[in-house]
């Protein structure tokens, strides 16, 4: 099979994806352009987790489609980086809509998109801010996806080198 037709192929596969968000967007309100001598750009009047969600979803799609036009080009080493980038984007979407009905779960998450949104000064001079959570603590939370175990039998926590969880399983008391 050449690239070319396995690319098509990857194409047809988003279509579903990209359908799926323009509704999504559809369900939501546009957001605004403000438009000042110091601020300019489209906002949400109330963003929350759904607009949270969107616009990450937007951005991995984003990069899978401009992953494609790289390999069509072999640029393999930025599509690794594009990788990256949907990878974050779409566990950062898993970890706001996890269920997980604790008071820390749901604060970090208010955090997270509080943070996210409050970045909606861009004039030159405001500062830059980030809306940031530690790629660890997404990867922890998911990690109880991939495996399949019940939650109070297991405990996640950051290994001492990057990237690394130790799992560590509580025996049942009798």
């Amino acid at each position: 099979m050449s690239i070319e037709i396995a690319l098509r192929d990857l194409e047809e596969k988003l279509e579903p994806l990209e359908r799926i968000i323009r509704l999504f967007t559809a369900s939501l309100r546009e957001p605004t352009l403000r438009k000042s001598d110091d601020e300019r750009g489209f906002r949400y009047e109330a963003p929350d987790v759904q607009h949270f969600c969107l616009l990450k979803a937007v951005r991995a799609l984003s990069a899978l489609n401009a992953a494609i036009e790289l390999a069509r080009k072999g640029y393999t080493q930025e599509i690794a980086v594009l990788m990256r980038t949907m990878i974050e984007c779409t566990t950062h979407i898993e970890f706001v809509l996890e269920i997980d009905d604790s008071e820390e779960h749901r604060a970090a998450v208010r955090k997270y998109v509080d943070d996210f949104f409050a970045n909606d000064h861009r004039s030159p001079t405001a500062e830059i801010r980030r809306a940031q959570i530690q790629q660890g603590k997404v990867h922890l939370r998911s990690a109880g996806h991939w495996i399949r175990l019940p939650r109070n039998l297991v405990r996640w926590k950051a290994g001492p080198r990057r990237h690394e969880c130790i799992l560590s399983v509580r025996p049942e008391s009798s």
